[in-house]
């Protein structure tokens, strides 16, 4: 059966939008399937150790978790706070009795927490239980699972994760309330295009809001790989050349850049001009966070060789290195940092 682009449109516009809606708070828009733990998942557990904490920990106020309990309105649940162990509750009570818990929380070789998809499948999957459990109950049904699953330092790590992922989806659902209230003209291609298109820009800049890019790849990769194809369809691109796309996009900016360095332009302007006043603000804000990442690398670089210079045994230089790196710089960007190091140098 064939559907007009204009149809077509429409359906993913307000499809989206309904989606998002019925995702406030069970997964947040885009929920994966969960993936069963493995054995090798079950074996990582065992280590208790997880992730270096993200770029900001965000806690939601108490006014925002008022405004969350009196829109979800859901109840305490009686039943489940008679259960001392309330992983039994799950298994002979609940929707999810029956089932195995989903997703882990998988380590690196320092005890680290590896950013990896099965950390959003574990939240989500605690988070169907939204309805049978209050929202109280359930975020520290969550934390208790951190709570026996990992050690300090992976347990104090895990619950800033979560407590990010919980302000990401508040702010989501904002984002949700606002877009329902945009109206378009259901005759206008291109305005419905565009609100479908700012929709999934604006999503994914709270993805790097609220995650370090890491995990922003590790819990949404396939979610922005199809947005992005989505955006190509529906602007009439061919999802085949993005990549092609991808690389004359670099250009260009490469080329403005240059041009403003030679001429003097505004580099603001200049790409206001190629691209719209919102790219444009997107691209500095990239500049703004690169041009802060180089200055820290800059005062490290200074501070590093202060201490070798300052006479410390070889083993206190080491430990005062560790701690210098470990508080300038998120897990990310320690990844990065000999290269970042070995480009300002």
């Amino acid at each position: 059966m064939n559907i007009s682009l204009t149809k077509k449109v429409c359906l993913i516009a307000f499809g989206g939008l309904a989606f998002l809606g019925l995702a406030k708070w069970t997964g947040v828009a885009y929920q994966a399937a969960p993936v069963l733990q493995t054995n090798q998942d079950q074996g990582s557990l065992t280590n208790n150790q997880i992730s270096n904490k993200p770029v900001e920990s965000f806690v939601l106020s108490s006014s925002e978790k008022a405004d969350i309990k009196a829109q979800l309105n859901v109840a305490q649940n009686n039943e489940y706070n008679r259960f001392k162990d309330k992983f039994e509750w799950i298994g002979s009570q609940s929707s999810l009795r029956g089932t195995s818990i989903a997703g882990s929380y998988p380590i690196d070789a320092e005890g680290h927490l590896f950013p990896h998809i099965s950390i959003k499948h574990r939240f989500d999957y605690f988070m169907t239980l939204l309805g049978e459990l209050s929202y109280e109950q359930l975020i520290e049904l969550i934390k208790e699972d951190i709570k026996l699953s990992l050690e300090e330092p992976a347990r104090r790590e895990a619950l800033e994760l979560l407590g990010n992922y919980q302000a990401f989806k508040y702010a989501l659902k904002a984002l949700d309330d606002e877009f329902s209230n945009y109206q378009v003209n259901l005759k206008d291609k291109d305005a419905i295009i565009n609100r479908q298109i700012n929709l999934y820009q604006e999503i994914d800049m709270l993805r790097y809001e609220y995650f370090e890019p890491d995990y922003r790849l590790a819990f949404f990769e396939q979610d922005i790989a199809d947005e992005q194809a989505l955006i190509a369809t529906l602007q009439g691109n061919d999802v085949a050349n993005l990549a092609e796309d991808k690389t004359k996009l670099t250009g260009l900016i490469n080329t403005l850049e240059q041009k403003s360095e030679a001429t003097g332009e505004d580099l603001f302007d200049l790409q206001a001009k190629e691209f719209g006043v919102e790219a444009a603000q997107r691209l500095a804000n990239v500049r703004e966070s690169q041009n802060e990442l180089n200055t820290r690398v800059r005062q490290f670089i200074i501070q590093k060789e202060s201490i070798l210079n300052s006479g410390l045994s070889h083993e206190d230089q080491s430990l005062e290195l560790k701690y210098l790196i470990e508080s300038k710089f998120s897990l990310s960007e320690q990844k990065r940092l000999t290269a970042l190091v070995a480009i300002l140098q």
